[in-house]
């Protein structure tokens, strides 16, 4: 009887132990993911995931731009300091000729080539944002009409991180 019992008690410890790791493993993500986006939402024309914005299609003629829209729906008010951080994800020479203009609610607040933004700290705004609120930031990915064959079928892949802090 007792071989019986101790062999039930192992069976349910190891049933609980395996349903708490399951249990670990499918909410843990979700519990990490939403510390990241507890103070906006954050949604573009472009694939959004933890916060990182997939630029993966950006073949643009001489004289042509293209642009990536991020809304932020702020969840909770307070100021913040919200960082764009330009991280090459594939080797491109279209890096070289691209010229990238940064606004928020339609202000320019940079500009620069891409690959310059690449090896650089990131495009900063700090402001007090309200909850309820909505803001946008527009990213222009332009090619400048004097570049000439030397851009001809040139790419480039990249990610824009958002990182959020409260100041």
């Amino acid at each position: 009887m007792n071989k019986v019992k101790s062999k039930d008690k192992i069976l349910l410890t190891i049933i609980s132990l395996f349903l708490f790791l399951s249990i670990v493993v499918i909410f843990i993500p979700l519990i990490s993911q939403s510390r990241n986006n507890r103070y906006f939402r954050i949604t573009s024309n472009e694939q959004v995931v933890n916060n990182v914005i997939s630029i993966n299609d950006l073949s643009l003629e001489p004289g042509n731009s293209k642009s990536s829209k991020i809304e932020l729906e702020c969840i909770s008010s307070n100021k913040y300091k919200l960082t764009l951080l330009f991280q090459e994800k594939e080797t491109g020479m279209l890096k070289d000729y691209l010229d990238v203009e940064v606004y928020y609610n339609n202000d320019l607040i940079h500009k620069d080539n891409l690959n310059t933004m690449f090896n650089s700290d990131g495009v900063s705004i700090i402001d007090d944002f309200y909850s309820g609120s909505n803001y946008e930031i527009k990213i222009i990915y332009i090619l400048p009409n004097d570049i000439g064959n030397e851009a001809q079928g040139a790419k480039t892949k990249f990610d824009i991180e958002i990182l959020i802090e409260q100041e």
